[in-house]
């Protein structure tokens, strides 16, 4: 990979987010969160609260699928905290509808 040979953390963060994405459609949840995590480290590292948003939102929908609705809800309110510290208000509401779709199930 290239973004890993030039240090390019924010080019990683997206590429583990992806590759994390491609996991969860393929139903392989816990490679999911572990390539979530390390987009989540990146995105942290530059500052990029959107790309923490986002990543969070995405785990908290993993790990709702599995069935920890009590941690999906805890990443979902760190996502939402995230976006809007980013000033993301499409991002909000797409958490706030996962948030929801995690407390229906439980």
């Amino acid at each position: 990979m290239a973004a890993r040979e030039t240090g390019d953390r924010r080019e990683m963060a997206r590429l583990y987010f992806y590759m994390g994405r491609m996991y969860a459609d393929l139903g392989d949840l816990k490679k999911a969160i572990e390539l979530f995590e390390q987009a989540l480290l990146a995105a942290r590292e530059v500052g990029d609260r959107k790309g923490e948003s986002v990543t969070l939102n995405y785990m908290g929908q993993a790990y709702a699928d599995l069935g920890d609705l009590k941690k999906a809800i805890e990443l979902f309110e760190q996502a939402l905290l995230a976006a809007r510290e980013a000033g993301d208000r499409k991002g909000e509401s797409a958490i706030l509808d996962n948030m929801g779709l995690g407390i229906c199930r439980s």
